[in-house]
């Protein structure tokens, strides 16, 4: 019977929750990775290219990554800014070589040198600034610094 009672009032509409982009997070992550650096040897002094064409060399391996940074969206009239920190660490096994042509003083040839490297980690921290074109979509310019660490092998 309560069901063909009439009703006393419309129910209360539920507003939209508001998006913010205040927060912090943690992130982490695995993957395989792989590089390639392109070079030409050159003479000193001088630095006239020697070589014909340019030596490819290049690497790859596994690679893990863990990372944390904060943001926060301001408020008023600025609202549609946001502003954030960021740090990230990377580890890893990228193995490759690197060959060149070993120029002396005075441009003299030498035998071809080679050696086996190795990327072991890297890390980076940074700022960022970004602005919302749209309460759903942000557009950011990041600034930092980043330090790898390669070794040689043998």
């Amino acid at each position: 019977m309560a069901a063909d009672l009439p009703m006393k009032a419309a129910p209360m509409a539920v507003a939209p929750p508001v998006a913010s982009w205040t927060g912090c997070y943690i992130d982490a992550g695995a993957g395989y990775g792989m590089y390639t650096q392109t070079q030409h040897t050159e003479t000193f002094p001088g630095l006239a290219q020697t070589s014909a064409s340019d030596t490819r060399d290049g690497g790859k391996g596994w690679l893990g990554r863990f990372g944390a940074g904060c943001d926060y969206q301001l408020t008023g009239s600025l609202s549609r800014w946001v502003i954030g920190a960021f740090g990230d660490y990377d580890v890893m096994s990228l193995t490759g070589t690197n060959n060149f042509q070993n120029i002396g003083v005075g441009g003299g040839f030498g035998a071809p040198i080679w050696a086996s490297e190795k990327e072991s980690n890297a890390w980076s921290i940074g700022g960022r600034v970004g602005y919302l074109v749209t309460p759903a979509l942000l557009t950011y310019v990041d600034v930092g610094y980043t330090e790898s660490s390669v070794k040689k092998q043998n």
